[in-house]
């Protein structure tokens, strides 16, 4: 969740030896009860507000982030920037 904290804000700051990585999103889920339909549910709306948000608050490609919702993207200081995830690369 951290990197999405990140892109919302309203300074979005990176050192220039940072790396920031958007992932899978998991939930930590275990069980196998009924819950889980509902779950998925709530999930499925949860993922499009999280895209949705990359989407208003970055120019990460539909490709990252489909791969951050399954996978892992790795971007370091100046991909931030050049995404637009962050505003400014501070020297450290």
């Amino acid at each position: 969740m951290g990197s999405h904290i990140a892109i919302a804000g309203n300074k979005r700051l990176i050192y220039d030896n940072g790396v920031m990585m958007f992932h899978d999103m998991t939930t930590g889920m275990i069980d196998y009860s009924d819950k889980i339909r509902d779950r998925a549910d709530y999930l499925e709306k949860y993922y499009k507000m999280l895209e949705n948000n990359m989407r208003k608050y970055t120019k990460l490609s539909e490709r990252q982030i489909k791969r951050a919702r399954t996978g892992e993207v790795w971007l370091f200081a100046d991909d931030c920037l050049e995404v637009e995830a962050v505003d400014q690369v501070l020297e450290a």
